[in-house]
């Protein structure tokens, strides 16, 4: 369906075999806290900067 054009419907298919690969589910906020805390116990440097971690939680204080 082309959302852009809404009065025309196209149908489209495909044939042949779907692959679903196995994507394994890891809580995002979860690994972003733990790789934080692993910077500070091993000294590391961040993967990302202060900026990105001022955005971050601008978001979740909403």
């Amino acid at each position: 369906m082309d959302y852009d054009e809404p009065g025309e419907f196209k149908f489209s298919h495909r044939s042949g075999d779907l692959v679903f690969p196995k994507i394994e589910y890891i809580e995002p906020l979860k690994t972003e806290i733990e790789h934080f805390l692993s910077c500070i116990q091993n000294g590391t440097e961040c993967i990302t900067g202060i900026e990105h971690a001022k955005k971050v939680v601008e978001v979740l204080s909403v």
